[in-house]
């Protein structure tokens, strides 16, 4: 992908640590993060704020995954009932330094 002639100007990774993995591969072939392409990852764990340049990461509470996860094991186990159920937890982005100089620079072109 990163070698494509259509190469995209930005790729949103599953986890923080993919993005890693994505910024390690830009460097490797002369692809400038964000100057060349914005990363994006998700979970924003330790390792977004670790990395050069900064991992810009869609933030979750684990914390509140955990009560919510524990919350319906406690159901199930008094109820004894499997109700297949939709939980919708919040997150945020957290801006940092992966991203955003390649979108201004391919609008000024425009």
């Amino acid at each position: 992908l990163l070698k494509s002639d259509d190469r995209p100007t930005a790729i949103f990774a599953c986890n923080d640590l993919m993005a890693v993995g994505v910024m390690n591969a830009c460097s490797k072939l002369g692809i400038e993060v964000p100057k060349n392409m914005s990363v994006v990852g998700f979970d924003n764990t330790i390792l977004a704020n670790i990395t050069q340049p900064k991992l810009t990461s869609v933030d979750l509470s684990m914390k509140e995954i955990g009560h919510r996860a524990a919350l319906e094991l406690l159901d199930i186990i008094e109820n004894n009932t499997r109700v297949r159920k939709k939980i919708i937890i919040d997150t945020s982005l957290v801006v940092r330094e992966s991203c955003g100089e390649c979108r201004i620079k391919n609008e000024e072109q425009i």
